[in-house]
């Protein structure tokens, strides 16, 4: 993961120091103190200097630091790492990344990080981060904190970095957990949940190309539930095994708002779990919600919207839907019973290999605005929506409440027989099946091949509302 993604600035510094934030140091001026940045980022991005780790550490006095470590050369002065790790007590957030070209190399980095850590203590210590830059199955692992304490961290990021220490102290009172691409050395499934449990108000948990051993007890129902009651952020992805299955089944996370789930490539997805996680979880934001829109992509589904009363928004989003029968077992539940005032938008996104699954989207109810983006699966989509469907005595259309449609690489005839088909529908007086509304908005793409002559009746049927992009 590159650093830059994470938020740090685009800049390589050994060491960044708030020691002018301190009420009790003198603050230099803004030039002095760029200059301090601007000499350390130089020497250490042009290998010929040694960065003047002295002088920064002198200036900054006793105020907390903030460490940024990235991409450590080859040929660098352990030195100058260990005087940073011999002031641990004065850092306040830690983000390190190592990228050595040879196990030798971050073993001797590694070795010093392990040295310092075990038995040091970070009283100031609010986040930690630690990459090892490396082949995905080359874990490093490290013995951190063993007998030092971090009563002040609250975010931990581990990624192809493994701990000896999985039941240490340290690992507790988080509010965010992040680990991706441990596949060696790292915790059994039960020893997350108990990590998980030492944090009681933890609000951010994604959890990435892990692999959890399973105990043996967890292979039968789950007997222990752990409950995280302030959890917002919820992401399982490819854990491998039955992993997730297990997972969602153990943890209780009321309060979430963001749930992304990606199952890899296990041949059989551990939906009904998922289902008993999401359903009554997201059921119950989606029916105390105005306006939700459904995203529908060649590898994932995204429900997101927005709740009544307030500004955060929820978003379920399960990658690799592949399997159709998963659709009424994890989306078309989260809509069951149907909302009469929800309005519903759908997002179509797919490639030539995929094509709209018509047949699970029917059900959807209140859907008022249809997006398809890119030329595929429009002309299908224009033909069901043209027609009804059902059986002798009830037929119905195809989302009569729909106003809005966005469309692209269809020809124009096809769209025009659909919105006078409708138009006409919305006309006809009496029958069973509930009368579709007026376009209000149509939006056609500059695939869409329209004669002059069709365009102007689709006006006399959308009016104002009728756009085409080749006409811009």
């Amino acid at each position: 993961m590159d650093a830059a993604s994470e938020g740090y600035p685009p800049m390589n510094p050994f060491l960044r120091s708030s020691w002018c934030q301190s009420s009790n140091a003198s603050c230099p001026t803004r030039s002095a103190m760029s200059s301090i940045q601007s000499t350390t980022t130089a020497s250490h991005n042009s290998g010929s200097a040694t960065p003047n780790i002295d002088n920064d550490l002198a200036r900054s006095k006793n105020a907390p630091l903030d460490i940024i470590l990235r991409r450590l050369p080859e040929g660098s002065d352990p030195k100058n790492w260990e005087k940073i790790l011999g002031v641990v007590s004065r850092w306040r957030t830690a983000g390190i990344w190592f990228a050595g070209r040879g196990l030798e190399s971050r073993g001797e980095w590694g070795s010093i990080l392990e040295t310092s850590l075990q038995n040091a203590t970070a009283p100031m210590l609010t986040s930690l981060r630690l990459h090892q830059i490396s082949s995905p199955r080359d874990n490093f692992t490290a013995n951190l904190f063993r007998v030092g304490t971090t009563p002040r961290l609250r975010e931990l990021e581990l990624e192809t970095f493994c701990l000896r220490n999985w039941d240490s102290p340290f690992l507790s009172n988080l509010t965010t957990l992040s680990l991706s691409k441990i596949f060696i050395d790292g915790p059994s499934l039960s020893q997350l949940l108990t990590i998980l449990e030492a944090c009681p108000d933890i609000e951010v948990l994604r959890l990435a190309d892990c692999n959890f051993a399973l105990d043996a007890h967890l292979r039968t129902p789950p007997t222990r539930r752990v409950h995280l009651l302030h959890i917002s952020t919820f992401h399982v992805h490819r854990l491998g095994t039955d992993a997730s299955d297990h997972l969602l089944r153990e943890i209780d996370a009321p309060s979430c708002r963001d749930f992304d789930i990606h199952w890899g490539t296990l041949a059989v997805e551990p939906a009904e779990a998922c289902s008993e996680f999401i359903t009554p979880l997201f059921r119950s934001y989606i029916h105390s919600a105005e306006n939700v829109r459904i995203i529908v992509t060649s590898k994932f589904v995204e429900v997101e919207g927005n709740t009544r009363g307030r500004d955060d928004g929820f978003r379920v989003k399960i990658h690799k839907l592949a399997s159709r029968n998963l659709w009424p077992i994890l989306i078309l539940p989260l809509f069951t019973p149907p909302q009469p005032t929800l309005q519903l938008s759908l997002r179509f996104n797919l490639d030539r290999d995929h094509e709209i699954p018509l047949d699970d989207v029917r059900g959807l109810p209140g859907v008022t605005k249809v997006t398809v983006d890119g030329p595929y699966s429009g002309a299908i989509l224009v033909e069901a929506l043209g027609s009804v469907f059902g059986d002798d005595e009830v037929t119905r259309w195809l989302w009569p409440k729909l106003r809005g449609l966005e469309i692209d690489g269809v020809l124009g005839p096809r769209i025009l027989a659909m919105a006078e088909a409708r138009a006409l529908a919305h006309t006809e007086q009496g029958g069973q099946q509930q009368r579709p509304v007026v376009f209000e908005g149509l939006v056609l793409g500059r695939q869409c091949h329209i004669s002059s002559r069709t365009l102007e009746k689709l006006k006399n049927i959308v009016g104002e509302g009728l756009e085409w992009k080749s006409l811009e």
